[in-house]
């Protein structure tokens, strides 16, 4: 994880997530998230095997937007997936690392 800051002041009405950009990326990728409310996050990311490969969230969150860039230069190219999860919502998007 490079960075998690907070986007706003504003409080989200709804839960959403971006799609990760770039997608293919190689070796930074960056996505936003939202919460109405209060959360504890997990942020997880996992290889094509279903392997996990890193943590980049696993705290309490207070209502706003947010941003999270993970710096995969030491993963190999291929196919992952970032699993969001809360108590309300859970999520997963796939990306792609290349060269």
């Amino acid at each position: 994880l490079e960075d998690c800051i907070d986007l706003s002041n504003e409080i989200p009405e709804d839960f959403s997530i971006s799609r990760p950009y770039p997608n293919p990326f190689n070796p930074t990728v960056k996505f936003d998230f939202s919460l109405p409310s209060l959360n504890k996050v997990s942020i997880n990311v996992y290889d094509i095997n279903g392997m996990h490969v890193t943590t980049l969230m696993n705290e309490i969150k207070p209502a706003g937007y947010y941003s999270v860039v993970w710096v995969a230069s030491s993963e190999p190219t291929g196919m992952y997936f970032i699993q969001f999860s809360s108590r309300e919502k859970l999520a997963c998007v796939s990306l792609h690392k290349f060269i």
